[in-house]
């Protein structure tokens, strides 16, 4: 994609095109080649700056919100959201070290600004802005060049400037360079700034560099200076911006992976090159230089390289070449520009052309492997690829259909059309019903999804996917069917309730026997109804234990009963994760990992709002998660993080260095009474009910939230749940 959009926009951008049109070709290249309903690029001086355009000119780093909402960060945002789009991308394009323009990208997609695609964009754009800085900077100096002078023996802008600081005389080149501040009287401290008042004890030092208005354009001058007798100053100032801009430009590539920038002699002897280069290279400290550009190539790939500069035209052209880089090959598309004495290198990495390639082969892969009709159409709409699924549902053979337009298989073609035309502007085209016409005329109701697909010049198009409609008969059947089943379902939902409040009742009726059984267990314990021997005390003791133990089986019966049996009163308020590690339950938890030898961490990142639960039920959750983590964990840590997962969603995580959970373990954990068969996970001492995740599952189900595990043998387990955020603890927070 790089490729492609650099070699739309190089021409225009060695081009004598002015930066308007230059600025409207860039951004018309940037939105059909990337997929983008809108961009826009402003002059950070001439144009005003929004919110969260300050924040990207303050920071100069790219700000992205994929999920434009009325919760986003800047109120411009939000503007965008109302105005239906979905995601958005603000880049700073910077030049000579500063900020020199804001590239707002707009998509009516969710997700749209991946990493791969900013780092594209981002690059494109150091292009832009780069060749944006040399066009003003190459249009001064063909305006000087008309003022070009030998006075005072040289070619470069020199001043005479006397003892009280004011221009005594100037070439030719410095009133071409300077203009009217360089006319004899004028002060030069106002044309150079500091350094030239009066008397001329402390002249500025040799080879600096000062930033120079020079005829309403900023440059860059090494300005040297020396006395000429006691009463006068020499003045000389080389202009650098040039190579500043190449500098700066280098610099901006220092951390890209994927392009490479090299300046070279006529004979390829490297003079200049980016830090990445040296880095792919195994170079530290720019070794690379004085070394030439041809000794990094096989013999092969340096003749053909040598034969492409012999018949080089327009200026530049483009070589496909493979680096030797230490013990690895870098394959690399090259872009050799002529400059006076030398080559300008732009080397962009071609691995992106081999993902492109896989992604194509997976792509033809799945048309022949899948049941349904698929056909892959080139730009123009002819069928360049088809599956079998076409013979029995349009009565054709593939090779019938190769090489035919698409739209003639329509019904009415003004739906392939306007499909085509959504999907090319970036839409993505699913569910929608359309009549295909049989070879023998008769008709295929068909709902219809469409993708453009991008890669490869020769490979670009669309890929259609058809599925056959069910006719009346089958659709009968099958809602037949439904009501069928919807029928058992709702006998079996009612058989379930009446379980569920049974086992309700029978546990709670349960209670009142086992707490009179623990009271006197207890009073005899104590001697209330006289001495015990040491043995009958022992005997006393485990009546206790047992007792309760049966209640807290009990309790998770009931607990599970009174979730199915939906008589689960919940009481919502706004809850605050952090303060929660300070509830007994917890610090009780984490007494006990410690107990065990176990590192114990509570972790609530700081962007966490409030969120709206019930606290006793949560608590609930996280007593039975981090008590089952401390359970089945011998050596190790067991970790709670909270995070902010979306605007509106809050993620806890419960992570173990435990046992683990096997396979066949894995699909049964969230069932009633299921306790995993492997022995690691077996502890017959602390023996449950199986009931503590389904438990679990029903208490975040009625916080309208999920629940899910990862987990290995023998690494560790991660118990996940989320939890809706408080909105209105949200908009504070914001």
């Amino acid at each position: 994609m790089i490729n492609k959009v650099l070699g739309e926009l190089f021409p225009a951008l060695t081009s004598s095109l002015d930066e308007t049109t230059l600025s409207k070709q860039f951004l018309s290249s940037i939105m059909s080649d990337f997929g983008i309903e809108d961009a826009q690029l402003d002059d950070i001086v001439a144009s005003r700056k929004n919110d969260a355009e300050e924040y990207t000119i303050n920071t100069r780093k790219p700000y992205v919100d994929n999920q434009l909402s009325e919760y986003s960060s800047f109120p411009s945002l939000i503007n965008y959201k109302s105005m239906g789009y979905r995601s958005c991308a603000i880049l700073p394009i910077i030049g000579n070290g500063k900020v020199t323009y804001i590239l707002r990208l707009l998509s009516k997609e969710e997700n749209k600004f991946g990493d791969d695609m900013l780092r594209a964009v981002q690059l494109v754009s150091a292009f832009f802005g780069f060749s944006m800085l040399y066009k003003a900077e190459a249009g001064k100096n063909a305006r000087l060049a008309g003022y070009f002078d030998a006075a005072f023996d040289s070619s470069v802008p020199q001043l005479l400037v006397s003892q009280d600081g004011r221009i005594v005389k100037a070439n030719k080149d410095a009133l071409a360079a300077f203009g009217p501040a360089a006319q004899k009287g004028e002060k030069a401290e106002s044309l150079f700034g500091v350094g030239f008042g009066a008397p001329i004890a402390a002249p500025l030092n040799v080879g600096r560099d000062i930033n120079v208005n020079a005829n309403g354009l900023q440059s860059i001058y090494r300005v040297s200076t020396r006395k000429v007798g006691d009463g006068l100053l020499h003045v000389s100032a080389v202009n650098t911006t040039g190579a500043a801009l190449l500098n700066a430009f280098l610099g901006s590539l220092e951390e890209n992976r994927d392009i490479y920038l090299l300046v070279t002699k006529q004979d390829l002897i490297i003079t200049s090159s980016s830090a990445n280069f040296e880095a792919v290279m195994n170079y530290p400290n720019a070794v690379s230089r004085n070394k030439r550009f041809s000794d990094f190539l096989k013999e092969s790939d340096a003749r053909n390289l040598a034969g492409a500069l012999l018949e080089l035209k327009h200026g530049h052209t483009t070589v496909q070449l493979n680096l030797l880089a230490g013990d690895h090959i870098v394959p690399i598309k090259a872009l050799f520009a002529q400059l006076p004495g030398g080559y300008l290198i732009v080397a962009i990495s071609a691995e992106a052309d081999a993902y492109v390639h896989e992604a194509e082969e997976n792509i033809s892969s799945f048309i022949q492997s899948t049941q349904d009709v698929a056909l892959k159409v080139d730009r123009l709409g002819y069928i360049t690829e088809c599956n079998l699924p076409v013979e029995s549902v349009l009565g054709y053979a593939k090779d019938e259909l190769l090489g035919r337009e698409a739209r003639s298989l329509y019904c009415d073609s003004k739906k392939f059309d306007e499909g085509i035309a959504y999907v090319r502007n970036g839409g993505r085209l699913d569910n929608f019903y359309v009549d295909l016409v049989k070879k023998d005329s008769a008709i295929v109701p068909c709902v219809q999804a469409m993708r453009m697909l991008r890669g490869s010049k020769e490979n670009e198009g669309y890929l259609i996917m058809l599925r056959e409609l069910a006719t009346k008969r089958e659709l009968a059947h099958l809602q037949a069917e439904l009501k069928k089943a919807q029928s058992a379902a709702k006998t079996n939902d009612t058989v379930s309730k009446q379980k569920s409040e049974f086992i309700y009742d029978i546990t709670h009726e349960l209670k009142t026997p086992l707490t009179n059984i623990k009271g006197f267990s207890s009073l005899l314990y104590e001697g209330q109804a006289g001495e015990l021997t040491d043995g009958q005390k022992d005997y006393v003791k485990t009546i206790i234990d047992e007792a309760d133990r049966l209640v807290q089986i009990i309790q998770q019966v009931l607990d599970a009963a009174k979730l199915e049996a939906e008589k689960v009163r919940m009481e919502f308020k706004d809850i605050d994760l952090k303060s929660l590690a300070d509830n007994p339950a917890i610090k009780s938890l984490a007494e006990a990992a410690r107990q065990k030898g176990l590192e114990f961490k509570w972790d609530v990142d700081y962007n966490v709002p409030g969120i709206a639960a019930d606290q006793n039920r949560l608590l609930q959750v996280f007593v039975n998660l981090i008590g089952n983590s401390i359970k089945f964990t011998e050596r190790g840590s067991v970790k709670v993080r909270a995070f902010l997962k979306t605007n509106r969603t809050v993620e806890c995580d419960v992570v173990d260095t435990g046992a683990g959970i096997a396979e066949e373990d894995k699909k049964k954990l969230f069932k009633k009474f299921y306790q995993a068969s492997s022995k690691e996970l077996t502890l017959k001492e602390n023996s449950g009910t199986g009931l503590g995740l389904v438990i679990t599952r029903s208490i975040v189900r009625l916080h309208k939230g999920k629940i899910g595990f990862e987990s290995k043998l023998g690494s560790g387990s991660k118990f996940w749940f989320t939890l809706p955020v408080n909105r209105q603890a949200r908009k504070r927070q914001l």
